[in-house]
């Protein structure tokens, strides 16, 4: 006849107070991380918020024979405030003629304001008065 008798159970080893202190302060050093992890992430993402731009020209105009002043209107579609940087791009139909440049706007751009702006910008070739596509993009 067999036994009844529960099996006798293991009981967990008690930690010492030194093993105690040990494990508090490698849990503190992970939700440490955590946190900074977090924060880094919410700061290169704008907290979910983010400006977004539409931009687009509104004219050009012959400056000399290597320039080109673009007009152009930018307008904050997006949840917050930004300071929009545009490159704008010009040139003549063969695209053999051609200029960009980089245009920071002066001032912060609040959600739903549109602003207008002009850059000048260098032609290759001296050939400005062959121009006749004109972009801007902004971000």
């Amino acid at each position: 006849m067999e036994s009844t008798e529960p099996a006798p159970q293991k009981q967990k080893p008690k930690l010492t107070k030194e093993q105690l202190r040990r494990r508090g302060k490698v849990n503190l050093a992970i939700i440490a991380v955590i946190v900074v992890i977090v924060i880094i992430e919410i700061a290169t993402m704008g907290g979910g918020k983010k400006a977004q731009y539409a931009a687009s020209t509104t004219g050009s105009a012959v400056v000399d024979p290597a320039t080109l002043s673009v007009s152009f209107r930018v307008t904050n579609n997006g949840s917050s405030s930004g300071d929009p940087t545009c490159t704008i791009t010009a040139q003549d139909p063969s695209g053999s003629d051609y200029g960009t440049d980089q245009f920071q706007l002066q001032g912060s751009l609040a959600p739903g304001q549109t602003t207008n702006s002009a850059d000048s910008i260098t032609i290759t070739k001296q050939g400005a008065q062959y121009v006749t596509q004109t972009s801007v993009k902004c971000q």
